[in-house]
């Protein structure tokens, strides 16, 4: 649908709705909901929490260490084995938590979302559960009710709501019925979005855009869209792995092929190899780096 509700006055609104004051039928209600479908926000299918986890593995420098500690096994050091696989499990442990926190942003902007609100039908007042509002619905709102769709507002009474959810102002912001012609979401005073609070006066709105085709639909979007990449220091440990791999199978070839010429036990000069190529991974530096982001992160969420 057309984002210029703001531009527009009442009456073009309801033209362009094809609605009015007393509201929508019910029977133009039901259409209405089956063609724009229910008011909420919507998810893609997400990564189960086993993937999740299982992905916390794949740094290269994690799967070197999982090498190191079963070598480590094999020649017989059980404690330095048992000592990688905890550092190993724990720096798994940390990404789970982080990336779970961050998959779960969209149920955050659920619960921004209001049960059930006063809409007028055909003239008359009723409560109804806030996913079947449809464009052309005219609703009620009220001193701490959350705001259930976008809406084009026509009736108000010393209207203050908090758009921080949205706009990211802080103070509430002081509606009014003037159109205005403006890209910026924070200066359309007669517009009341979908998530935010209203938080004194009253006021009538008429729908004009719900679900996914709301501005918090526009932001699940975005969120849902955007490609994930990994911070610098994500990158240039995944650099340090690899480069830090290719040693190790260096090193461990050289000494072997050294063994080899000059005739030691082919067994024996294999597990040497290994060995001193596992002794060259640093078995600690996933742990230091988890400690210190987790500090890093206590330290920001104290100030």
């Amino acid at each position: 649908m057309v984002k210029n509700w703001h531009e527009l006055d009442d009456k073009q609104t309801f033209n362009r709705l094809d609605t009015q004051k007393e509201g929508l039928t019910p029977n133009e209600a039901k259409a209405r909901l089956e063609k724009y479908g229910f008011n909420e926000i919507t998810e893609k299918k997400k990564r189960s929490r086993i993937m999740l986890f299982i992905d916390q593995f794949r740094s290269f420098l994690i799967i070197i260490l999982i090498f190191a500690a079963l070598f480590s096994i094999f020649i017989g050091e059980v404690i330095d084995s048992a000592f990688i696989i905890i550092i190993v499990f724990l720096n798994a442990v940390f990404g789970f938590v982080q990336e779970y926190k961050a998959e779960n942003a969209i149920e955050a902007l659920k619960k921004l979302t209001t049960p059930e609100i006063v809409v007028v039908r055909d003239g008359k007042e009723q409560k109804i559960s806030s996913k079947e509002l449809v464009p052309g619905d005219i609703v009620i709102l009220e001193e701490g009710t959350k705001v259930p769709a976008d809406m084009r507002l026509i009736e108000i009474t010393e209207l203050k709501i908090d758009e921080s959810s949205i706009t990211g102002e802080s103070v509430s912001v002081q509606k009014n019925l003037k159109t205005i012609s403006s890209s910026n979401l924070a200066e359309r005073k007669n517009i009341a979005y979908m998530g935010t609070m209203v938080t004194s006066g009253r006021g009538w709105g008429v729908v004009v855009d719900t679900g996914m085709n709301s501005e918090m639909g526009n932001i699940a979007r975005m969120i849902q869209t955007t490609k994930e990449e990994q911070t610098p220091l994500q990158k240039n440990l995944d650099v340090f792995g690899k480069n830090l791999g290719i040693i190790t199978i260096a090193i461990c070839g050289a000494i072997i092929l050294f063994g080899l010429l000059r005739g030691f036990e082919i067994i024996d000069t294999i597990i040497t190899g290994i060995a001193l190529a596992v002794a060259a991974v640093p078995e600690g530096l996933p742990a230091v780096v988890t400690i210190t982001l987790a500090m890093g992160i206590q330290r920001m969420s104290k100030q």
